[in-house]
């Protein structure tokens, strides 16, 4: 009789979200652990983009590329933390 096979490691709770740096355009503008707080990092700063930015997620990082547009300076600037 065979006997289910179980993974050694750490459960998925015990398990930690790896921060990694979030980079637009080679420009570093925070951390971030899933592309949810990418996106709430870059409303945060109030980041602008025409069309939605390309991105890739890397082992160290998220990187994005777009046409930026002006910084809006309508909403206060809150921290990435007021958004997770």
């Amino acid at each position: 009789m065979r006997r289910p096979c179980r993974w050694a490691g750490p459960s998925c709770a015990e398990v930690e979200m790896q921060r990694k740096r979030v980079y637009i355009d080679d420009c570093l503008i925070g951390e971030a652990a899933t592309w949810f707080e990418v996106h709430a990092l870059m409303r945060a700063q109030g980041l602008l983009f025409i069309n939605a930015p390309r991105g890739a997620e890397g082992p160290c990082g998220f990187y994005l590329t777009g046409t930026r547009v002006a910084r809006s300076d309508r909403a206060p600037r809150k921290s990435a933390a007021d958004h997770r």
